[in-house]
């Protein structure tokens, strides 16, 4: 097949590698695009604007195979040759940063991502006005990334002003206020808020039938979602049954080795293991281990996360020392390509830590987690839910290890921040205090003890697990 494409006209290799990029071909497509960059910087000015497009296509490629330093390298070449010859205030060089954006995102750099996204959205409110489509789209993407640095109140009030000014401008039919609501039922499950989220995403996998048809992939997307949004209100049966047909769709419209048909796959074993079916859902997450190895290799990130769902799995099961070996791996491959800062890295070093909870070594698990915690304060700050989490696993790691005054600190600090982010009525919120108070009448015993040793009986608490 090589010795074909060699033969192709530079336009033609093109055009087939973006065929292979649309139907998630990611290794020929990278193989044609790899050959016209290396032709038009053979051919070309630098500043022919046809470079910066086919470096733009390279780009999109590269950070599909899950190689994103490369793809940034690239993707800042973009945006450099499109304010040279275009302009910052062209479209194409907005665009390129706005993709700029998504990379940093990607990488973990949800800071830089965030300046890249608000003078995306300043450039468009001053060129094109604050109603059109881009402009709507750049504050929707912005609040995505608010979303990503925890900043839930303010991605929902963006969102909340992004889905009306859609439904004005495009109506409710349109795709691109169909994604908006779908975004903001996200922000209403990750808030808690999972019976509102669940209303508004019936409303898009309704609208995406009978608008794009029920095999089309935001259609099908928009069911996945729904599952996911029944699984967390224990609708167990139903999500399952949803994520089934998700899944039969895909392999008919994608092919088995597509990554959303994987994405599928490894949803479905979800649902599995919610209903006990942990032998199943350690097939399929097995199968889809396998898959990523073949399709995009061990260091892609999609990959990492497979082996990370399988771990989880073998976990469930009871199989901790096979989940500690694949835990231990994964932390090593994501220290190694991803760094220490980025947020997957921290998830892995979490999950390992649960494990080694489990597992009785706790001292260990301390250390980790105390490393969580003080990663997750500087990347995403205080009151991120993912810190709270990390910081109310320390705690009961604490409390297992007869720390109860470190413990009661800790709990503290989580009821209160619990409160604030999501309520006093959410469900982590209430878990929190009921934690809170078994820390207090354990403080209490011990101190009528005057001294006297006390028997410690472990509390029926362990600490969560991330899900990457």
């Amino acid at each position: 097949m090589a010795s074909l494409w060699d033969h192709l006209h530079v336009n033609n290799k093109a055009a087939f590698g973006s065929i292979l990029y649309e139907n998630g071909l990611y290794s020929g497509a990278l193989q044609l695009q790899e050959a016209v960059v290396e032709r038009l910087r053979q051919t070309l000015n630098a500043k022919d604007i046809t470079l910066s497009n086919s470096l733009q296509s390279l780009s999109f490629t590269v950070s599909a195979l899950g190689q994103m330093k490369a793809a940034q390298e690239l993707q800042e070449e973009v945006v450099r040759l499109r304010k040279e010859i275009l302009g910052e205030r062209h479209s194409d060089t907005i665009k390129a940063s706005n993709g700029l954006a998504n990379i940093y995102s990607s990488l973990g750099r949800l800071k830089e991502a965030k300046v890249l996204r608000e003078g995306v959205l300043r450039l468009r409110k001053e060129i094109l006005g604050e109603r059109h489509p881009d402009t709507i789209k750049a504050s929707g993407n912005l609040a995505l990334t608010y979303s990503d640095l925890g900043r839930l109140n303010e991605a929902k009030v963006l969102q909340e002003e992004v889905v009306r000014l859609m439904k004005e401008s495009l109506g409710e039919r349109h795709p691109d206020s169909m994604t908006a609501v779908n975004n903001l039922a996200l922000t209403y499950v990750t808030l808690g808020r999972i019976k509102e989220a669940k209303v508004l995403q019936e409303e898009v996998m309704k609208l995406g039938k009978e608008v794009l048809g029920e095999r089309h992939p935001s259609t099908l997307m928009a069911s996945s979602n729904l599952a996911l949004t029944y699984y967390s209100l224990g609708k167990l049966k139903e999500s399952m049954e949803l994520q089934e047909e998700v899944l039969k769709l895909r392999k008919v419209v994608l092919g088995e080795r597509h990554p959303d048909t994987t994405i599928a796959s490894s949803n479905l074993a979800a649902s599995y293991s919610g209903l006990g079916r942990l032998n199943e859902a350690m097939a399929l997450r097995e199968e889809v281990m396998t898959l990523r190895k073949e399709i995009l290799g061990v260091r892609h990130p999609d990959t990492m996360r497979a082996a990370n769902n399988l771990a989880l799995t073998y976990y469930n099961l009871g199989r901790h020392n096979k989940a500690k070996e694949l835990q231990e791996e994964g932390l090593k491959l994501r220290k190694e390509i991803l760094g220490e800062l980025h947020p997957d890295t921290i998830k892995a070093s979490n999950n390992l830590s649960v494990t080694y909870f489990h597992l009785g070594r706790l001292n260990e698990a301390e250390r980790l987690q105390e490393e969580v915690v003080r990663l997750r304060k500087e990347v995403l700050g205080e009151r991120h839910p993912h810190t709270i989490n990390a910081s109310n696993n320390l705690a009961r790691t604490y409390h297992m290890l007869g720390k109860l005054n470190e413990a009661e600190v800790l709990e503290e600090e989580v009821v209160k921040a619990r409160k604030e982010v999501l309520g006093e009525q959410h469900s982590l919120t209430i878990k929190a205090s009921d934690d809170l108070e078994t820390t207090r009448r354990k403080l209490q015993q011990a101190g009528k003890a005057e001294g006297h040793q006390v028997k410690k009986s472990p509390p029926q608490i362990s600490p969560s697990v991330d899900t990457i």
